[in-house]
């Protein structure tokens, strides 16, 4: 009986395993590196880092940038509007700096009335704020945010395979109020399949 469990066990194994190896080739697009947490310089006790400096996605995919405030003094940090205000730009393989979409389609509708000779009050400006919440950070504690690349706020056109390098900065009020830091993360790497 004990060789008919151990049989039956090693059947499984012979089974789960490879059954596991495929599942992990399907992991999340989040890709661990060694070099996963990258942090900007500390003022004030604060600093900005991203979660993981190496991001892999599927052409199409949402492009998610996870960051991470952390506050190391005694006392919660205001940082600004959550999701908003980060100054981002995105280069592509060859250097070219990309255009948000929302900005080329604008860019390109201005040409458009200038060539034809039309009346420019028909472009509707539109912001999004909608439930933008305070972002905060607690004494001796971390704050979690995020930027959607391909998203309302950040709309860069990513679904061309590729390697692109995305810098993100945020101004924050200091501490005395009378004037304001950056926060400044560089040479994320995004790679699209």
């Amino acid at each position: 009986m004990n060789r008919r469990i151990l049989v039956l066990l090693i059947g499984t194994l012979l089974v789960a395993i490879p059954a596991l190896a495929i599942i992990e080739g399907h992991s999340p697009s989040f890709v661990n590196s060694s070099d996963s947490e990258r942090c900007s310089n500390e003022i004030e006790e604060l600093k900005l880092c991203v979660e993981n400096s190496k991001i892999t996605v599927s052409s199409g995919e949402q492009v998610q940038i996870k960051l991470v405030w952390v506050n190391s003094s005694d006392t919660e940090r205001r940082i600004g509007n959550r999701r908003s205000g980060y100054s981002v730009t995105v280069i592509d393989k060859n250097g070219k700096k990309l255009i948000p979409v929302f900005e080329q389609k604008l860019k390109e509708r201005q040409e458009q009335i200038q060539k034809s000779g039309e009346d420019d009050k028909g472009i509707i400006f539109r912001t999004f704020s909608g439930g933008d919440r305070g972002l905060y950070a607690d004494a001796k504690g971390i704050e979690k945010d995020e930027i959607l690349l391909n998203g309302k706020m950040y709309d860069y056109d990513l679904t061309a395979k590729g390697s692109y390098r995305v810098n993100i900065s945020k101004r924050v009020e200091s501490n005395e109020k009378a004037k304001t830091f950056e926060f400044v993360l560089q040479d994320i790497e995004i790679q699209v399949r």
